[in-house]
């Protein structure tokens, strides 16, 4: 998705013309929903800069290394702004032991066989870090190299 400026500033005015006339005027908007307002927004950047940089990743990933908040990413998932793809990356990655973690990992395979994924959105599912994940998928059957940077589950 690529979004310009003029859509960005259009969701803006949207946005602070439905505060104004749920509170009555601009000055009695609360600092929460100013907030809100102003993450949602930086956010739309954010994802304008994503595009621009060619899209691959896991935009949940490009996000957050911007410190877009949660709220926002959710709020995003909410109003279509980020793709299926883009979503299913980013809320599956598990917590805990380096075991806990495999063991989720080949879970989440197993649920997406034959699809195909970049390295950076497995490191983001797998909540390893990029070394291991190379020298995991190195030794795996689980997944196949399709190309540089792109894997794809096995289909069996």
């Amino acid at each position: 998705m690529q979004l310009s400026d003029v859509e960005i500033d259009r969701v803006h005015s949207r946005l602070w013309g439905e505060a104004r006339e749920r509170f009555g005027s601009v000055s009695a908007v609360p600092k929460d929903v100013v907030w809100s307002i102003s993450e949602y927004v930086r956010g739309l950047y954010v994802l304008q800069v994503f595009g621009k940089a060619g899209g691959s990743g896991s935009a949940v990933s490009w996000l957050r290394s911007y410190g877009v908040s949660q709220g926002c990413i959710d709020a995003f998932v909410r109003d279509g702004v980020l793709g299926r793809q883009q979503v299913v990356v980013g809320r599956e990655r598990p917590a805990g032991s380096r075991k806990a973690k495999l063991r989720a990992f080949e879970d989440w395979a197993g649920r997406h066989r034959g699809e195909q994924f970049s390295t950076d959105q497995l490191v983001e599912v797998s909540g390893f870090s990029r070394g291991a994940l190379l020298n995991y998928l190195k030794l795996s059957r689980l997944f196949v190299k399709v190309k540089r940077g792109v894997f794809e589950v096995v289909d069996k």
